[in-house]
């Protein structure tokens, strides 16, 4: 060093002279220095990579795709998300019921009722023919009925077979004799030229007035259904 004072490595030799003459001294520190480790407790959030189908031709061999890294809301895992479920009430409107048609005619079943039989379009001749076919029936029923003829308009006339007690003694009867009219009473008369009803003398008078039995049947099918 003293042959070469303008040297520039003067420095760096004086400094490598310096550690040598404290060498011992620094490997005594070093022997008893203590070193800790301090562990690193955070942990690395894992990398979730989305996978997409790519229908496209696939890239180069040369390019490289950068990873994508999800990341981890801890927030919305530690708070989830509370759905409030609202119920409808069903619809409590009610369906008002089919109004009734209003008849001007009072059904009373303990009143004395007439069996008739509306023929539509049928000869005098074949109306006093039937008087008398009913009469014989009636004969082997072991009943006597009084049969009386009604003219409604020019195309209906109503047989009238009365007395019955009642109602329901007026539907017995005109059940049976509808069902053996078409094969013991009545073969020679199409079906489609009569049809059965019972009905009370005041009721009678309010359809003779009206000149028409189309209320009147509407009437008795919502009193008696399905049976006239």
């Amino acid at each position: 060093l003293g042959q070469h004072y303008d040297s520039p490595i003067r420095g760096n030799a004086e400094a490598l002279r310096n550690v040598l003459l404290r060498r011992a001294m620094i490997e005594n520190d070093l022997q008893q220095l203590k070193v800790t480790r301090i562990v690193d407790t955070t942990v690395a959030a894992p990398i979730v990579k989305n996978v997409t189908t790519n229908t496209t031709p696939s890239a180069p061999a040369n390019v490289i795709t950068k990873p994508t890294v999800t990341k981890v809301d801890t927030v919305a895992k530690n708070n989830p998300v509370i759905t409030n479920t609202i119920t409808k009430p069903k619809d409590s409107v009610k369906v008002a019921p089919k109004a009734t048609p209003a008849f001007p005619y009072k059904w009373e079943e303990n009143k004395e009722h007439y069996v008739g039989i509306v023929l539509n379009n049928v000869d005098n001749n074949l109306v006093s023919e039937l008087k008398n076919a009913l009469i014989v029936y009636n004969r082997t029923m072991g009943r006597t009925l009084f049969i009386d003829v009604s003219i409604l308009n020019n195309e209906t006339k109503i047989l009238l077979l009365h007395r019955f007690l009642n109602a329901a003694d007026a539907t017995n009867y005109a059940t049976t004799s509808k069902t053996k009219a078409p094969t013991e009473i009545m073969p020679w008369l199409p079906k489609e030229k009569y049809s059965y009803i019972i009905i009370n003398k005041e009721n009678l008078e309010i359809v003779v007035k009206e000149k028409s039995l189309d209320n009147y049947k509407q009437f008795l099918n919502i009193e008696q259904p399905g049976k006239f």
